[in-house]
């Protein structure tokens, strides 16, 4: 099989641009945590929390409020546990840190860059595919 010397650079910067996109996506950042004047969803996605005995909680979205931290669990899904501002000694989100546009957002934004990723994915494939069967000689293109 023979790769046209034109399309092999456009193809490894695409290339590299979704792994530098896929590496970062995965990333945990500390945010910290700010007491809030009414209970509020604040982040919304993955959120991880570590209290004062070192115990790590996974979370689906976190909340805070004047006095306390909460959010809904991963396992049990939905559950919802909240702690005492205090008893936080850090919080977590994957990626970008990310606010909820409006108090009771639980949604996960993990999952459009997924879409976004596997849909570069299958664009990928789907050039790659036509340059194999173009290079191959299968198909009488001009």
């Amino acid at each position: 099989m023979r790769i046209v010397r034109s399309t092999r650079k456009p193809v490894a910067a695409l290339l590299l641009i979704w792994l530098s996109a896929c590496a970062t996506a995965g990333r945990w950042n500390e945010v910290a945590v700010t007491p809030q004047p009414t209970r509020r969803t604040l982040y919304a996605g993955s959120v991880r929390v570590t209290t004062s005995g070192g115990t790590v909680y996974a979370f689906r979205g976190a909340w805070v409020g004047p006095d306390s931290l909460g959010g809904w669990l991963v396992e049990p899904a939905g559950a919802e546990l909240s702690f005492a501002l205090g008893d936080v000694t850090r919080l977590e989100v994957r990626g970008a840190p990310r606010q909820a546009q409006s108090p009771g957002i639980e949604g996960d934004g993990d999952q459009k860059w997924f879409m976004i990723l596997l849909g570069a994915y299958f664009a990928v494939g789907i050039v790659g595919g036509i340059i194999y069967a173009r290079n191959w000689g299968c198909c009488q293109w001009q």
